[in-house]
């Protein structure tokens, strides 16, 4: 009951002071005053030392689990809480939840170690917590109701699912047969894989990362019927230019670190620096871009100015192999600075700022006369054939069997190694100073999504073309006619192909299943 609740409430302030070795598990017989309710709720408390992932801050405090709520307190005399308190505004930092609203349960990692898990709420919310080893997470995977990772990807609802790596999980799921089959769209297969992959809006290092869909910036109008349009999906951001390509590999020739293993490129596609570039106008992304700036905006110069700009630098900057977010195909708001933020002048270094064009929108191509209409065609390419056909490329270079290993060399998709899951077991480290500098590299160079594919990825079915204009001969009459022509793609099987005269369609021949029989679907609403 509600006095029952109070109960547990008041028994966490106790935790919160008894919690200082990491573990501690109350059990009944505990000496003091508590009652036979007090008791109860004693017995199911469980506290674990663990950081709060908000952006781009972890805030060390405790997560506390109670008989009907569990809750997360910071510890607000640490440094890292007082430098991000500002994102209280926009996030949860101290946070109590009911059991009763948990929807989904996932395990994460952070900086590449197996020790965090990431909860999904009713209203849409989540929490990303950071704990002190993989037991711990099991642990309070426990403790948790047995939601699976949600009811949206037609997995069971059980804690093995939660617990399951993203690998297992891709393979259980039906997510990629429906991709293949159009059940979902690219945009839902694409948010899809980076969830199982372990991307997440809460971290900044680890946020979902989009194609470059596009490469026309300069057309008046913009035709997704034109192959030229679009960008090939089959190479990385860095190879799609031969002579950008052709520098790097000159550079990679006469490799001469003996300790790092090549790579071909030294930044990432993904970082929490590209995140903060492509969202300056926006709050709280703005504030935490001037803090990674030392208090001010970067130089106009390296601004978030055009996508024509940007898009070129993609393709001249050996520095930059950066892809997109998946903010640039549904908010527009990223493209406008109605903030009003002086983000300084377009000028090369050396010359007066004064004399550069003022950043201010972004620079849209000419066949996109607003953010809106942007992010529309933006949207619309994305779903377009093109992009259907080939995504299935870009997906084996980000979470597939291009992603590491011979295959990687051999697209030309091989970064850091740092950026690796697996690359390196930071709990075996004893040297803080140590430590701490692998974990700053981890941050400065990207980390790459876990791998969830070893073979290719399949490629999407064709589209079925619209059936001809129906024959005005009646079906009755005595002179042959067209009745009707299909184009079928041979990758998709019919069932039963039936032409009535009239009226609804009689009932199949008893050689045929019926068609609730024979049709496959799988529920992807909550």
């Amino acid at each position: 009951g509600e006095g029952e609740r109070e109960a547990a409430v008041s028994l966490t302030r106790v935790l919160l002071r008894e919690a200082e070795d990491g573990i501690s598990l109350l059990s009944e017989d505990q000496p003091g005053t508590l009652g036979a309710d007090e008791q109860e709720a004693v017995s199911k408390v469980l506290s674990l030392k663990c950081s709060s992932v908000v952006l781009s801050a972890a805030i060390p405090g405790t997560l506390v689990f109670t008989k009907h709520v569990f809750s997360f307190t910071a510890d607000e005399s640490l440094e890292q809480f007082q430098n991000n308190a500002y994102l209280a505004t926009y996030t949860v930092i101290n946070g109590r939840w009911d059991y009763e609203d948990v929807r989904a349960v996932f395990t994460r990692r952070y900086l590449h170690q197996p020790n965090a898990l990431e909860i999904f709420f009713a209203d849409r919310s989540s929490v990303f917590l950071v704990l002190e080893s993989s037991k711990e997470v099991r642990m309070a995977v426990k403790q948790l109701p047995k939601v699976g990772v949600g009811s949206h990807f037609g997995l069971p609802q059980t804690r093995a699912i939660s617990l399951s790596s993203p690998e297992v999980l891709v393979k259980k799921s039906p997510m990629t047969d429906c991709w293949e089959r159009r059940e979902i769209s690219n945009f839902e297969y694409l948010v899809f894989l980076n969830a199982i992959a372990g991307r997440s809006y809460n971290d900044l290092n680890q946020y979902p990362v989009f194609p470059w869909i596009l490469a026309d910036y300069t057309s008046k109008e913009l035709d997704l019927n034109d192959p030229k349009v679009y960008r090939n999906l089959k190479k990385p951001v860095g190879a799609l230019s031969a002579s950008k390509l052709e520098h790097l590999e000159v550079r990679l020739s006469n490799w001469e670190e003996s300790d790092i293993p090549p790579f071909l490129y030294g930044t990432h596609y993904s970082t929490m620096a590209f995140v903060l570039h492509w969202m300056v106008r926006v709050e709280p992304f703005a504030s935490m871009h001037i803090g990674f700036h030392d208090g001010m905006f970067d130089h106009g110069s390296r601004a978030f100015h055009s996508m024509l700009q940007s898009w070129n630098a993609c393709l001249e900057n050996t520095s930059d192999v950066k892809e997109l977010i998946p903010e640039f195909f549904y908010l527009p708001q990223m493209f406008l600075n109605s903030n009003q933020f002086s983000l300084g002048r377009v000028a090369p270094w050396g010359e007066d700022d004064d004399e550069g064009e003022v950043v201010d929108n972004v620079v849209l191509p000419p066949w996109a006369p607003s953010a809106y209409e942007f992010v529309r065609l933006h949207r619309k390419a994305l779903e377009s054939e093109y992009v259907s056909a080939n995504l299935n490329n870009w997906i084996d270079l980000v979470f597939g069997y291009k992603q590491r290993g011979k295959e990687a060399v051999k697209a030309k998709n091989t970064f850091y190694h740092l950026t690796y899951p697996g690359s390196v077991k930071l709990d075996t480290i004893s040297d803080p100073k140590m430590r701490k500098g692998l974990e700053d590299q981890i941050c400065q160079f990207g980390q790459t999504p876990f791998q969830l594919f070893r073979e290719p990825h399949p490629v999407r079915h064709k589209l079925l073309k619209g059936l001809p204009p129906q024959p005005t001969q009646s079906l009755g009459s005595s002179e042959p006619s067209l009745v009707a022509s299909l184009q079928v793609s041979p990758d998709v099987p019919i069932v039963l192909v039936q032409l009535c005269s009239s009226g609804s369609p009689s009932s199949p021949p008893s050689s045929f299943p019926s068609s609730s029989s024979s049709s496959s679907s799988h529920s992807l609403a909550p």
